[in-house]
């Protein structure tokens, strides 16, 4: 009998110093397979791999190997979890991942959250339409929930914008946006009310106590000074003018502001449209628009709380992106004859 029990006890220690053997083995090759590239190109052409959200090691292992990033899902399952611990730590999202990659990359770049990007830009001066549409191109949200999420009370009211304001627009901050795939359209709006509140600083809303204008009245003139010209030197000058106006108690009389307030406009200002009221007809109406025109960049923000000092308080466009500035009506209807009148004729007669 012990004979009999002594042979069970060897066999069962050879049988368990083969399983560990072969488990050493097995462990050992798992540390090589981290440098093993399904592809010795590196610059080989990225594939697109999705990652949804909630996946695990394994589902994440299986869509690699379903577009063709490994060759093996088991393989690299193993690796992650044993030889690099961080099969939990593997974040979802969008990503381009090149087959010369190595699994010890491919987790660093999972791990890292280095997710394919959506890039839009923002023009200085743009409105909530225009915005809308930007996004909408880029593939990220769809035009018409930036639209009505821009005018949702409750949204509106989250992102602190100001009770009088009923909407998002000059609240978010023109520029160059990158968004993973996947991000809601309520983060990026957050995102761009964000910068928009990052400019404007202390130093700015004190700069607009100065001048009489609190933090929605910068927004609006600096809306008004963006839409009226596209010259950088000539914004602090055009301030000039607006805030001449707003201490004397004159109408600002600007276009932009009428044209924003017309439903469906052609293109083409006229008597008409100037003499309808309307909130944001500033011929009709004393003082600033209700809120702003659009979206001002960082250099009209600027020009709006350190204006000029200067006698103007009209200017007119030469038609050449820069305005001509007056100090008296009878200056300022001369440069409107000769560059609104007989400019406009000049080029009607070279044309024909």
């Amino acid at each position: 009998m012990a004979k009999v029990l002594k042979a069970i006890l060897v066999t069962v220690v050879l049988l368990a110093l083969a399983v560990g053997g072969t488990a050493y083995a097995g462990y050992r090759k798992l540390q090589g397979y981290g440098d093993q590239a399904l592809s010795d190109d590196k610059k080989a052409a990225p594939l697109r791999v999705r990652i949804p959200k909630g996946a695990n090691a394994r589902q994440i292992a299986s869509a690699l190997e379903r577009e063709g990033v490994i060759k093996s899902a088991r393989q690299f399952y193993w690796y992650t979890r044993l030889i690099k611990k961080s099969d939990g730590l593997l974040r979802p999202g969008e990503y381009d991942i090149s087959p010369g990659l190595t699994p010890s990359e491919i987790v660093a770049k999972l791990s890292k959250g280095d997710v394919v990007t959506y890039k839009f830009t923002i023009p200085e001066g743009s409105n909530l339409k225009d915005i809308a549409r930007i996004i909408g191109a880029s593939g990220l949200a769809k035009e018409e929930e930036i639209v009505a999420l821009a005018y949702d009370d409750e949204f509106v009211k989250a992102l602190e914008v100001p009770p009088a304001q009923k909407h998002l627009e000059g609240y978010l901050f023109p520029d160059t946006y990158r968004f993973p795939a996947g991000i809601s359209a309520k983060d990026i709006l957050r995102h761009m009310r964000q910068r928009m509140n990052q400019a404007l600083t202390p130093e700015i809303i004190e700069k607009g106590k100065a001048v009489g204008l609190d933090p929605h009245q910068i927004l609006t003139l600096a809306s008004i000074v963006e839409k009226e010209t596209g010259a950088p030197q000539e914004r602090p000058k055009i301030s000039c003018v607006f805030h001449n106006r707003l201490r004397e108690k004159w109408k600002l009389q600007t276009d932009p502001t009428v044209i924003y307030g017309i439903q469906n406009y052609a293109g083409n200002i006229t008597k008409k449209d100037l003499e309808t009221p309307h909130p944001y007809n500033t011929y009709v109406i004393p003082g600033l628009p209700p809120g702003p025109i659009a979206s001002p960049g960082t250099a009209a923000i600027h020009a709006a709380v350190e204006p000029e000092k200067c006698p103007a308080f009209f200017f007119v466009s030469m038609n050449n992106g820069t305005h001509i500035f007056c100090e008296t009506l009878q200056c300022h209807e001369k440069n409107v004859k000769k560059w609104q009148v007989e400019w406009f004729k000049t080029q009607r007669s070279k044309g024909g």
